[in-house]
């Protein structure tokens, strides 16, 4: 697991590499390439990640294994122009889209 700053930011071990989540800004560490991000499951958080992963410009795939929820996430996509918006007080404050929605880990997981 990760520490909690004083800022209320979640970090993790130094030894591994993992996302520095503070507030609304998720980055991942400099000096390490990322080829693609995927993010497991389909409730609140990963949308939230879908959402500033992929506006910051990383290739964002998303592995929801429970149910019809990859086929739910899709249908959300569609009907929303093809993103994931996270609004704050009905503004919206990031919008991304993930490149890869699969049930299915390898499909996520593909390079």
């Amino acid at each position: 697991g990760g520490a909690a700053g004083a800022d209320g930011s979640v970090r993790k071990p130094s030894s591994g590499v993992g996302a520095f989540v503070s507030g609304s800004s998720v980055r991942i560490p400099s000096g390490h390439l990322k080829e693609f991000v995927v993010i497991a499951g389909g409730g609140n958080a990963a949308h939230v990640l879908v959402a500033e992963l992929a506006k910051e410009g990383h290739d964002v795939r998303l592995y929801a294994p429970f149910a019809d929820e990859a086929e739910k996430f899709k249908a959300g996509l569609a009907s929303n122009g093809g993103a994931v918006d996270c609004t704050m007080r009905g503004k919206v404050v990031s919008r991304g889209a993930p490149s890869v929605v699969s049930k299915d880990p390898a499909d996520a997981a593909k390079g």
